[in-house]
């Protein structure tokens, strides 16, 4: 990705089949989050929401997800225990 989020400890860019493009940071070659976040993605999208983000938010770490140029951008990031990710 060319421009860094605040807070990104790692990066996947996924083509609209799932397939990986790119990735970097604590997202390595990480196929099973790739496949995961893929079928989360896919999950959204049968349900009809005209959604182009999606965040998961766990205790210390986040994985938003955003749809754009068609291709499937995915961004791990920490979470401060104050941040309110909506």
């Amino acid at each position: 990705m060319s421009s860094e989020v605040a807070g990104q400890t790692g990066f996947l860019l996924l083509g609209l089949d799932g397939a990986v493009l790119s990735s970097g940071g604590d997202l390595q070659a990480d196929e099973r989050a790739a496949a995961t976040l893929f079928q989360l993605v896919q999950t959204a999208g049968q349900g009809n929401l005209d959604t182009t983000r999606i965040t998961v938010t766990f205790a210390d770490h986040a994985y938003v997800v955003c749809l754009a140029n068609k291709s499937i951008h995915v961004v791990k990031k920490t979470v401060g225990s104050s941040e309110v990710v909506a």
